[in-house]
């Protein structure tokens, strides 16, 4: 099971642990959708990672004005 302890993207942590789980999940879930794609597990948030997380946001947790933050359970890191 994976956790994070802190919000990950805008405005949030970005501790190697925290962002290496959140890229972790996405990677998993790049499958799903091509406009997520797989991103570097290198534990820096760049502009792909927030991509991806807004991508994610969007397309599979259907949030029509995505914020680009995953929070621990909230709603984009429980789909």
């Amino acid at each position: 099971m994976y956790r994070i302890g802190a919000s990950v993207g805008k405005d949030g942590s970005t501790t190697m642990m925290t962002s290496s789980s959140c890229r972790t999940l996405l990677n998993k879930s790049s499958h799903i959708i091509e406009s997520i794609g797989k991103v570097p597990e290198d534990g820096n948030l760049d502009e792909g990672t927030q991509r991806a997380i807004i991508a994610f946001q969007h397309d599979i947790v259907r949030i029509a004005s995505p914020d680009g933050r995953v929070d621990p359970n909230g709603r984009t890191f429980r789909s």
